[in-house]
């Protein structure tokens, strides 16, 4: 029985920067395109003794990073499809909402909800995908993962991310609102003298 064949490092130092370059010039964001060759890496590494000459990979190689491509645009299309909706734990630090009681809470809490959203449509490609998909179609972190097809561990960080990012861009926006307050409370002040 033979031993099966080793995946070459060399194979990987010489076609990774080309998969990210192919990628980058389709998805038009370097990150991405980084996630998507090592998928294309880790896929024939996977297979590598499936290969029938292992002297010239190049077709068989280029003919999975091809495929990884494809997969991605359906998996992005399908998110695409399912629509926005409000993201449920983007309210977890706040209290209970319960529509109709306060007109003025409902008000804050639907505007922070848009200035939420409008932020999540701002993100990188990657990160936007991947909240959208955790967060929005509800999914856990391995849907997730198997769905973007990246690791669980980078679902996980790229959420624990966002979660940080929208807590330092709140608090960033919290003085900009305290001001427009401040403002509209002395100018309707000023209108009752």
């Amino acid at each position: 029985m033979s031993k099966p064949r080793q995946f070459p490092n060399h194979v990987y130092a010489s076609y990774f920067p080309r998969f990210v370059s192919f990628f980058d010039r389709r998805v038009h964001d370097t990150f991405l395109a980084e996630d998507l060759a090592a998928i294309t890496l880790k896929n024939a590494a996977l297979h590598w003794h499936k290969l029938q000459t292992p002297e010239s990979p190049g077709p068989w190689l280029w003919r999975i990073a091809r495929n990884v491509l494809k997969t991605h645009m359906r998996d992005q299309n399908r998110v695409k499809r399912k629509g926005t909706v409000v993201p449920i734990d983007a309210l977890e630090n706040s209290t209970d909402f319960v529509p109709g009681q306060d007109l003025e809470r409902d008000f804050l809490v639907r505007e922070r909800l848009q200035r939420i959203t409008d932020y999540i449509e701002e993100l990188p490609t990657p990160m936007r995908l991947t909240v959208q998909t955790y967060f929005l179609r509800e999914c856990d972190l391995n849907e997730t993962a198997k769905i973007m097809n990246v690791p669980a561990g980078t679902v996980k960080s790229r959420i624990n991310k966002f979660r940080k990012a929208v807590r330092q861009w709140e608090q960033a926006q919290a003085p900009d609102l305290d001001q427009n307050n401040a403002a509209d409370e002395s100018s309707s002040s000023r209108s009752n003298t």
